[in-house]
């Protein structure tokens, strides 16, 4: 089993469309197709339903998939790990943790802070099992109530924190607005959010991301208006697809990955003026952690961000 067999599952898990996974990994569709097939029959087990409306994973396929993208970012991290070898002596290691770290991001973010601080944990603690798994932000909440993550990172509006976890803002993600390249509003860099009244919006469903959707409905809410939304999608690719077709404008935020640049299927983005969008990117513990792995964590955080940590601050 090959690391671009391991990739190529997680793209295809990741966009639901072969086409647009082998878009991304700039290989042919049939590259991609031999790819998936080869990987059943080493297996010996269905991984994909394949239909007209695009693949979907079987359960097989989902385990393989959440466990290739822990394999896959321990991988990824080794060249940072390696730099930072270079850099530390023995002695900037401290003591030595083991064990093992659960680490979740939310979907759909450009997670470079992630895969840094995971290296940064790797580097300094080589016994230490650290995986990451990536969902939505509910599913992320959850996983830290019930213990089945340590650390997490996400998009964080306007929440309270509870007892039980600890939360670090550790940036900021500007929310802005998706376009097609016809519409009036693509030829400007900005708009007033009082602009957006009668605009046939496409919204994510709440049920992925409640505090966001709540927190841009209270935006406008603010500003005297509701939106117009047309149609609720579960994911911010179907909306860039609906966007793209000229079916209305959508939400997105400047930290979001998608599988393409947007230029390339016609949409423009833009800013939006007159209310504060800003949403803070946070690191939440769970407190119930040993105090060494907290401290850890911590520690590494405080490196990263140059912020001093305190408890249950989403600012």
């Amino acid at each position: 089993m090959d690391v671009e067999a391991l990739r190529s599952i997680v793209v295809v898990a990741r966009t639901g469309n072969v086409t647009r996974a082998a878009e991304e990994l700039f290989v042919t569709q049939p590259t991609l197709s031999r790819r998936l097939t080869a990987l059943e029959t080493e297996l010996d087990t269905r991984l994909l339903i394949r239909s007209h409306e695009g693949v979907s994973l079987t359960e097989h396929g989902k385990v393989l998939a959440r466990e290739a993208e822990g394999i896959l970012a321990r991988i990824d991290a080794l060249p940072y790990v390696l730099r930072q070898a270079e850099a530390n002596d023995e002695d900037a290691h401290g003591e030595q943790l083991c064990g093992s770290l659960s680490v979740m991001s939310q979907m759909m973010i450009d997670d470079e802070l992630v895969r840094d601080f995971m290296a940064q944990m790797m580097d300094r603690h080589p016994a230490l099992d650290v995986r990451i798994e990536r969902s939505y932000p509910p599913d992320i909440r959850q996983a830290l109530l019930r213990e089945r993550a340590d650390v997490a990172f996400f998009l964080h509006p306007l929440q309270s924190s509870t007892s039980q976890l600890l939360t670090r803002r550790v940036g900021e993600s500007h929310v802005q607005l998706m376009v097609y390249d016809e519409h009036p509003f693509a030829q400007r860099a900005s708009i007033d959010i009082h602009e957006l009244a009668g605009e046939d919006v496409i919204m994510l469903d709440r049920r992925v991301s409640p505090a966001i959707v709540d927190f841009i409905n209270s935006r406008c809410f603010d500003a005297g208006f509701s939106l117009n939304a047309v149609r609720y999608v579960r994911d911010i690719e179907n909306a860039a697809v609906l966007v793209s077709a000229g079916r209305g404008v959508a939400f997105m935020h400047s930290m979001m990955r998608f599988s393409q640049p947007l230029e390339s299927v016609g949409i423009r983005v833009v800013d939006i003026t007159g209310a504060e969008f800003v949403i803070d990117y946070v690191a939440r513990l769970r407190t119930g952690l040993s105090n060494q792995l907290r401290d850890a964590i911590l520690d590494t955080l405080d490196q990263k961000t140059g912020q001093q940590f305190s408890p249950n601050a989403s600012h």
